[in-house]
């Protein structure tokens, strides 16, 4: 090969060289500062999607937590309504308003009757997903659970206080599983921002 034809291709060599060198070290660093960015605008939209589905988890826990109180509230108030009605007349000498209220209270019964089971799976199925099934609470749902399948409203005033009492103690757990339920989330929410010793 000629000496000047060799001279220059290394001189043209050596100037690519010059020129491509820098731009592929300046893109291989734009490269890897994007990269690391979209990595860390990944995780933000990540931590923030996660705060946000548990901060819903904790809304509807309260909301739980409220609907279960009003419906505790809501048997105490008939059963109180309907043990006055009893104590001021015997069942044959109730008038038909007398009649009818006891008819409403049956009805309020056997909805919070038929809806215990539902809300027992319920309360059962998220305590087991947070590990809280270990705690005394569980074991004793559980066997309201099982219990609860015998209650049945009768005909007699004595059965119906009885069924509306076991009710009470029904909800009144499941108002305490829950707020167990409300604390966990709310512990597992704000974990991540509040420091432990």
């Amino acid at each position: 090969m000629d000496p000047v034809l060799a001279e220059l291709l290394n001189s043209i060599g050596l100037e690519a060289i010059k020129i491509v060198g820098p731009a592929a070290i300046a893109a291989l660093a734009a490269y890897k500062a994007a990269s690391l960015q979209f990595k860390a605008t990944l995780a933000q939209l990540r931590e923030a999607n996660e705060f946000s589905a548990r901060q819903h988890l904790f809304d509807y826990y309260k909301e739980r937590q409220k609907r279960l109180l009003e419906s505790h509230n809501e048997l105490t108030t008939s059963l109180g309504q309907v043990l006055g009605v009893n104590a001021a007349a015997r069942e044959d000498d109730l008038d038909f308003s007398g009649r009818k209220m006891i008819d409403s209270f049956d009805a309020i019964a056997r909805l919070y009757l038929g809806a215990a089971p539902f809300e027992i799976s319920l309360t059962v199925r998220d305590m087991k997903a947070k590990g809280l099934d270990d705690l005394e609470e569980y074991v004793e749902l559980e066997s309201t659970k099982h219990a609860l399948g015998g209650l049945e409203l009768g005909e007699d005033f004595d059965s119906k206080r009885n069924v509306v009492i076991s009710l009470l103690g029904v909800y009144g757990q499941l108002e305490r599983c829950n707020q167990l339920l409300l604390e966990k989330e709310m512990d597992s929410l704000f974990s991540k921002y509040v420091s432990r010793p």
